[in-house]
């Protein structure tokens, strides 16, 4: 849902239409619905019961979904402040001084910057810039450049996230990222042209299909 409302905020910013406007308002509805008490969103309500997981929110998801929403708004697609707030206020308690923190649970280091960039990237794209993830999460862009594939990250999310937000922060900073990964990334590309992004946690369980085609989609 979250990846939809991205893709689809983007389209609407650039060529809206009411098709688009009707489908937007729609994720939004599901969007509130499935909020967890932290402000946030995790795999699905009742997920952490039913597989004895001791959080309820993913900070990656929670971060996409923020950024969605800040798209949308900006696109003059009505999105509740309260909502937004309640969101915004969840990922500045969960911030580790450069990134945010894996989710509710968990007070990990975000060592590849992919929850951090998606929030930053939803900060962006609102209207109030204040607050110290607009501030800190650059930081820890141009300080872990080279830490994309290591801790707790899912490669296709948070290669993207990175990326798109190391582009935006300017020539620099996006020549520096694509100098040290492009080559390294390219030189996994498989012969049928399907890339492998790389994972300091990767093992033999990670060449399973859904995620190789995740993984060339994001590269």
């Amino acid at each position: 849902t979250a990846m939809s409302a991205l893709v689809l905020a983007e389209c609407y910013r650039r060529n809206p239409s009411d098709e688009q406007k009707e489908r937007l308002l729609e994720i939004v509805q599901l969007a509130e619905a499935r909020m967890e008490p932290t402000a946030g969103w995790g795999h699905n309500k009742g997920y952490s019961k039913k597989n004895n997981y001791p959080g309820i929110d993913l900070t990656s998801l929670t971060s996409m979904m923020f950024s969605a929403m800040s798209e949308m708004q900006a696109a003059g697609i009505p999105v509740k402040p309260t909502l937004l707030e309640a969101v915004r206020k969840r990922q500045e308690e969960n911030s580790e001084g450069f990134g945010l923190r894996y989710g509710s649970s968990a007070g990990d280091t975000d060592k590849s910057m992919g929850r951090g960039a998606w929030a930053w990237l939803g900060l962006r794209a609102s209207s109030d810039h204040s607050g110290k993830l607009f501030e800190s999460v650059p930081k820890g862009l141009r300080l872990r450049y080279k830490d994309t594939h290591t801790g707790h990250a899912y490669p296709p999310l948070h290669f993207l996230g990175v990326a798109l937000a190391t582009h935006l922060l300017g020539p620099e900073d996006y020549k520096r990222y694509a100098e040290w990964w492009v080559d390294r990334l390219i030189a996994l590309q498989q012969a049928d042209g399907s890339v492998e992004l790389p994972h300091s946690e990767q093992g033999k369980t990670w060449q399973k299909q859904d995620k190789l085609v995740a993984s060339t989609a994001a590269f």
